[in-house]
């Protein structure tokens, strides 16, 4: 047996013996899953509120299952969370805690039974649709979550604001931004599918305004710019965001295929009016509002990497 493969039996021995792997396939155990949990909170890989163990039990666990699927570690392949990851990420409680958390959970209808993909790894947990909005409503600004929501992952405060960094944008306009971006997280984790769209389209909508407010000779002067009865071209301000694509796309700030997606994003939007909502029967989903944020990271990404100084008329 070569040296390496050797070492690689007395180290899986050890861990056998310490009970963190179980033998012969030498699955980990809960002890050792715990074990690295530990090691991750140590290396500060999860959320502040989670490493800090202040929080009740019940907010941390409720937290935790709005967290599913953000942890490549997890697996979760299905919107369940396995019962036995809350007592490793919760290490520090009792089981008895834990159990009385997730019993005041589901009494109170915040989460429920779920059925995992693999019944081997135990029963599974998921967050109802009411405790979903109880996590946005009182949990992200007590336990001081951002993005979305994810406790398994340590934030980036700086996320945010990075990505308009390279616009050549103003701080005020960053910040507005920056604030409307993370609005739109927020309803879309809370499953509030046709506010998110409707936050991502405003966003879309500041971006493009503002790009082109440093291109006005052209954007003026373009064949798509909307004009008013006497045939005067109208004041940027007054605006609508087809407009403001198709003459993004006219003059080179954005392709045509990024214009094409912004104008899905425009019609989905435009569900907020009643009265389209109704004659289209349509009600955003949850692909809807992915594809929406999607499409603003890509006008981004167009408009930072096509910018060019320039003067404004």
């Amino acid at each position: 047996m070569c040296a390496e493969k050797l070492l690689a039996v007395q180290w899986m021995n050890q861990m056998s013996g310490e009970n963190l792997v179980t033998e012969p396939c030498f699955a980990a155990t809960a002890e050792g899953y715990i074990e690295r949990e530990k090691r991750w909170q140590e290396l500060k890989r999860r959320h502040p509120a989670l490493l800090a163990q202040q929080a009740s039990t019940r907010d941390l666990a409720l937290a935790l299952l709005v967290s599913v699927g953000t942890d490549p570690d997890e697996q979760a392949f299905s919107e369940c969370f396995r019962v036995k990851s809350l007592h490793v990420y919760l290490w520090f409680r009792t089981s008895a805690d834990i159990d009385s958390a997730v019993e005041e959970l589901m009494a109170e209808g915040l989460i429920r039974s779920a059925d995992p993909m693999f019944t081997s790894q135990g029963p599974a947990l998921a967050p109802t649709a009411e405790g979903r909005i109880y996590c946005a409503q009182m949990l992200v600004p007590r336990l001081g979550l951002v993005e979305d929501h994810s406790m398994l992952r340590a934030p980036d405060a700086d996320a945010a604001s990075a990505m308009f960094a390279g616009l050549g944008l103003s701080e005020v306009i960053t910040d507005n931004l920056q604030f409307r971006w993370e609005e739109a997280q927020r309803c879309r984790s809370s499953g509030a599918w046709l506010s998110a769209t409707v936050m991502y389209g405003s966003v879309l909508e500041a971006l493009l305004a503002t790009s082109l407010e440093s291109h006005l000779s052209k954007a003026m002067t373009a064949v798509n710019a909307p004009k008013d009865q006497s045939g005067k071209t109208l004041p940027l301000k007054d605006w609508r965001l087809e407009k403001l694509l198709k003459v993004a796309s006219e003059i080179g700030l954005v392709n045509s295929t990024v214009a094409d997606f912004g104008s899905v994003l425009k019609d989905a939007r435009n569900l907020i009016h009643p009265g389209k909502q109704l004659r289209e029967r349509s009600n955003p989903e949850a692909a809807t509002a992915a594809v929406s944020g999607n499409v603003v990271r890509g006008v981004i990404t167009t408009l930072r990497a096509r910018r060019t100084p320039t003067a404004s008329a």
